[in-house]
């Protein structure tokens, strides 16, 4: 409950009054020495009011929440659903295993490697640098706003060990965007030291994305440098000229 400072402050001058009316009222003089030393000891007390008013006023500002840089704290909406005609789902597999479908491509038939690529976009739990926070932090998805942090997880798979490429390989990660722009990837566990301790391993890094970024698809690829120094260019999945990951407005 709010701790009112006026309330003090108007009781401070009755108490001050009553307790001179109490000297003046139990004797019929009051020496120049008793009444210095009672007016000292109210003074006293009036600079340790002061100091409590202002510690109460320190706190309320530490409870008071702070808007962000810009003025406001107003939430952008960045993705939303609107009402529509229902459909029908799509039926299940009459049978198993199911045929396989008609145009499948021949490469679907070849080996994968040298490496596998698994990849994450995560809208980040802590500010951008341009002074934007995500309403929903640390979940997946791949759509955001100029301005934003979002954080690329990966993991690669060496497809001739069968073993995840980590640090211990010597390996080096990057993620290249269409810019030429080449941001190093880290190596950690999620959740950080306070993670759970089964917690996946993975590599990571933070783009914030410029607030003149052009709209659209995000082209980028990650380049897998082995101990050897060979470089592996990987490519995430690509849909009707466009990547999973845009920047929407």
């Amino acid at each position: 409950m709010p701790f009112s400072i006026s309330l003090v402050r108007r009781g401070l001058p009755l108490l001050a009054g009553g307790i001179l009316t109490l000297v003046l009222a139990g004797c019929n003089e009051v020496k120049q020495s008793d009444y210095d030393a009672l007016k000292a000891q109210l003074n006293a007390k009036v600079q340790e009011l002061a100091a409590a008013q202002q510690k109460v006023a320190d706190l309320q500002k530490q409870l008071t929440p702070v808007a962000p840089a810009g003025g406001t704290d107003e939430i952008v909406p960045i993705l939303g659903a609107r009402k529509a005609s229902p459909t029908d789902p799509a039926p299940l597999p009459a049978t198993l295993p199911i045929p396989v479908p008609a145009g499948l491509p021949a490469s679907y038939e070849q080996p994968v490697g040298p490496y596998a690529m698994y990849v994450e976009h995560v809208a980040a739990a802590t500010p951008s640098k341009y002074g934007l926070l995500a309403s929903l932090g640390c979940v997946q998805q791949n759509v955001f706003k100029r301005g934003m942090k979002m954080v690329f997880r990966m993991e690669f798979y060496d497809m001739a060990t069968g073993k995840r490429v980590t640090p211990q390989d010597e390996a080096i990660v990057k993620v290249k965007l269409g810019s030429g722009e080449e941001i190093p990837l880290s190596f950690s566990r999620r959740g950080g030291h306070s993670g759970p301790p089964d917690a996946p391993w993975q590599w990571v890094t933070a783009w914030h994305i410029p607030t003149d970024y052009p709209l659209g698809s995000v082209d980028y690829s990650v380049l897998l440098t082995a101990k050897n120094g060979e470089t592996t260019i990987l490519k995430p999945p690509v849909l009707a000229n466009f990547t999973q990951l845009r920047v929407i407005d």
